[in-house]
This record gives structure tokens, C-alpha cells and sequence, in this order.
């Protein structure tokens, strides 16, 4: 009996026993590219960290991050649900609920030019996270819910101001897309904490010079359309491009031409952030059998894309406008021009003298190529990259410096205007003098 016993207790703890050691010997990872975040870093300890608990909850994520065999564990459960539910199926009425996820929304990366943007954002309004409502699956597409945060707005208004001002207030232009959520779920789940629209009440009363454009309308009409991706946060090549039409309409009195007359191709089976932060979900097994199908659209002049790592333009790189060919087992959204640059100049064929430098995260990858049929000269500043500390850049003096005539800022609004865990509005401050 003391035997079977004995036997029982060395089965129990020799697996624990060797995924210790295993945890002790493995070196971290610094990113998930099944998941398309940063992973969580080893917490210092302090006597601060210890008495107000950070530093258990800290360790707590760095040991999630860093389970041994982590990514194998993350397949085998994406293979069981595949298994266990072939025939789960929703009707259009059925609504899942999820708890928020931290998706890094804003990183794309290619693993090229570009440092990692840095994981320290202190927001002058920290977000209540168990307020936060999370995402839902509806009619076959995975949403990250928008909360409205009146504080963010009026935070991301601010300080687009104060840039506004010092980059000698040029024609300036503020475009936030509505998000997916606000087009697809259904209306009864649209309340005072999600509204949309009080978000754009409060950017449009506290800009001061910038112009803010209203892109709801134009999507409204067009949701029947591709203009979100069902599986991802990001819009679509044609939603960007619908949005940049009404840009340009407003800052520059033009019209793209039809979308159907650009040379265009397809990437199918894309399954993109909103699904890897829900692989767990027995639900992911319906999502992977509808995969996205990615459009992308040439440009029809001829564009040179150089990046820099820094203000200082010191370490060009070339890179493409478009990269239709890009390895489908990374993130298929980083066809669209590759994926983050820290700084970019793109110097275009459509001799116009005309110059733009667009403030913008990845949300501009799909947008930024269908500016090259209007302006000469554009500039790309993802505001993730630069700190007063390491990598500073005063976006007025740049903007003064390279003569440069239309300033835009983008962005994905749970971060530029909603109630996410960080806000864009503590990079924005970083180009500030």
C-alpha cells in the first residue's frame, strides 16, 4: 500500500519538479508572435513593490508569460477546441461575451528597424479595469467593445493642441475611426459606458484649430462592406481607404480615384489579434474555420520609402510600399508596408509640392499608401518610438525643419479616445518640448 502510495506522489511531483527546473533554465521570451504582444519581463522587487502587492501581481504575469512550453500548451488547446467542437456553430442572434484582454492593439511588428516601443505609460487618468467591459463575438465576427472615457478624450484633444501650436498651427486634421464595435454589434448593447459618439462631443468642443473629421456617416452607410476585419482590431486597405477619401476631400479638395480601378490582390486565411487573444475560447475553433481575406491596393504612382529609427534621419532602410508576399505565420497585416517604422519619409511621384507628415500608430499602414496619389513628400511619425529619455524628437521642430505643410493625426480610438489601459496621449506628450 506504502508503495502505490509512494509511486503516486512521485507521479504528482516529478512533472511539477521538472517544469520548475525547466522555468529556472529557459531563457524569457521577449515576444509571442502568436499573440502579437510583448511578453511580460522579470519584476524587480522593492519594499515599495512588496507593500502595496505590484510586485506579486507583476510576477504573477511574468510567470503566465513564461510558462515553460507556453506556445506549445496554447496549440494543443487550439487543436482540442478543433477537435472537441467541429460543428459549434452560432446563430446571428447569439452574442459571446469575453473579458477585456490586453492585445498590444497598437504593435505590428516586422521585426525590422524599429526599437519596441516602450511598455512604460503612466496615464494621468489610470483606467479601472474591472470597469472595463471586454469583447464580444457576434455574427461571426470577434469586437473589441469601445468605453467611452471622457477624461482620455479630453486628454487626446489637449495635447493635439498643444502640438497644433507648436508646429506653428498648419491645416490640421484629427481623424478617428469609429470602431467596429460601433458599427456590428447589436444596438441594445450600446449604452452610456460605449458610446462612440460622445467620445467625438467631447474631441470636437476641446479641439481648438485642428478639424476634426467625422468619419461616422461614411461608415455607417458602407458597413455592409469589408471595412473591418472580423478577426482583427485593425480596419481593412478599403475602410482606410474610405477614410482617406474623406480626408482629402476635406483637406485638400480632391477624390481618390474608384476603388475598383487599383491594381489589388488578396491574402486569405487571415486570423488576426481579436482571434489569438481568444484561442482559449471554445469559440475560436468557428472563427479559424471563417478566416479574413486581406485586400491590399497599389498605389498608382511610384513611391521610395526610407525609415529611420530616430528624429536625427541617421540609419535609413528602405522598405516597400506594399509587401503582398509576407510570411502568413508572423501577422498578414504587416503586408501593408511592412509593418512598424519608428520614422519614415516616403517620397512620391505625384509632383505636386505637396507635403504631409501624418502622427499615427498602425492603423496608418493601410492608410498611409493611399496618400502617395496626393501629396509629394510624406512623412510618418509612430509617437510609440520617441521619449524625452532615449529617443526624443520635438514634432514642432521637425515639422518646421522639413517645411512640411499638413499635419494629421490618426489612431485607434480605444487608445486615442476610450477607456483602455493606456492612451496614446502619453506618446503624443513625449514629442511636446
Amino acid at each position: 500500500m506504502k508503495k502505490r502510495y509512494l509511486i503516486s506522489v512521485v507521479c504528482f511531483l516529478a512533472p511539477l519538479v521538472f517544469m520548475f527546473f525547466v522555468g529556472i533554465l529557459d531563457e524569457d521570451r521577449s515576444f509571442s508572435s502568436s499573440e502579437n504582444r510583448e511578453l511580460s519581463t522579470s519584476p524587480t522587487l522593492s519594499l515599495s513593490s512588496y507593500l502595496d502587492a505590484s510586485f506579486m501581481q507583476d510576477f504573477e504575469s511574468y510567470y503566465t508569460d513564461q510558462f515553460p512550453f507556453r506556445e506549445t500548451f496554447m496549440s494543443l488547446s487550439k487543436r482540442y477546441n478543433s477537435i472537441m467542437y467541429p460543428n459549434f456553430l452560432l446563430s446571428d442572434d447569439d452574442v459571446i461575451s469575453l473579458p477585456p484582454t490586453n492585445i498590444n492593439p497598437t504593435t505590428t511588428q516586422e521585426g525590422g528597424d524599429s526599437p519596441a516601443p516602450s511598455t512604460n505609460s503612466p496615464t494621468t487618468d489610470q483606467v479601472d479595469t474591472e470597469s472595463l467591459q471586454g469583447s464580444m463575438i457576434y455574427g461571426g465576427r470577434i469586437m473589441e467593445i469601445f468605453n467611452v472615457s471622457d477624461s482620455t478624450a479630453q486628454r487626446y484633444a489637449n495635447v493635439i493642441n498643444a502640438l497644433y501650436a507648436e508646429c506653428g498651427e498648419p491645416d490640421t486634421y484629427v481623424l478617428i475611426p469609429p470602431p467596429a464595435y460601433t458599427l456590428y454589434a447589436p444596438e441594445n448593447h450600446i449604452n452610456e459606458k460605449t458610446d462612440f459618439d460622445q467620445a467625438m462631443l467631447v474631441v470636437s468642443a476641446a479641439l481648438d484649430g485642428p478639424q476634426l473629421i467625422d468619419l461616422r456617416e461614411t461608415f455607417d452607410d458602407r458597413k455592409d462592406e469589408a471595412l473591418y476585419f472580423r478577426t482583427d482590431h485593425h480596419w481593412t486597405a478599403r475602410g482606410a481607404y474610405y477614410a482617406c477619401n474623406a480626408f482629402l476631400q476635406a483637406a485638400e479638395n480632391m477624390t481618390l480615384p474608384a476603388l475598383d480601378t487599383y491594381q489589388s490582390g488578396t491574402r486569405d486565411g487571415f486570423l488576426g489579434s481579436l482571434y489569438r487573444a481568444i484561442m482559449a475560447n471554445q469559440a475560436s475553433a468557428l472563427i479559424e474555420k471563417n478566416p479574413d481575406t486581406l485586400e491590399y491596393f497599389y498605389p498608382f504612382a511610384d513611391a521610395e520609402v526610407i525609415t529611420y529609427s530616430s528624429a536625427a534621419m541617421i540609419d535609413p532602410l528602405e522598405r516597400e510600399v506594399l509587401y503582398p508576399d509576407y510570411n502568413a505565420d508572423t501577422n498578414l497585416y504587416c503586408v501593408y508596408m511592412g509593418g512598424d517604422i519608428a520614422l519614415g519619409k516616403i517620397t512620391t511621384q505625384t509632383k505636386n509640392g505637396k507635403s504631409i507628415l501624418v502622427v499615427r500608430d498602425s492603423y496608418g499602414h493601410a492608410f498611409v499608401p493611399f496618400l502617395i496619389d496626393a501629396y509629394e513628400t510624406i512623412y510618418i511619425v509612430e509617437p510609440r518610438y520617441f521619449n524625452r529619455d532615449t529617443n526624443p524628437m520635438e514634432l514642432g521642430s521637425f515639422f518646421t525643419e522639413h517645411d512640411v505643410d499638413t499635419l494629421l493625426f490618426l489612431g485607434y480610438p480605444n487608445m486615442s479616445v476610450g477607456g483602455y489601459w493606456d492612451t496614446i496621449s502619453y506618446y503624443l506628450e513625449q514629442l511636446l518640448p
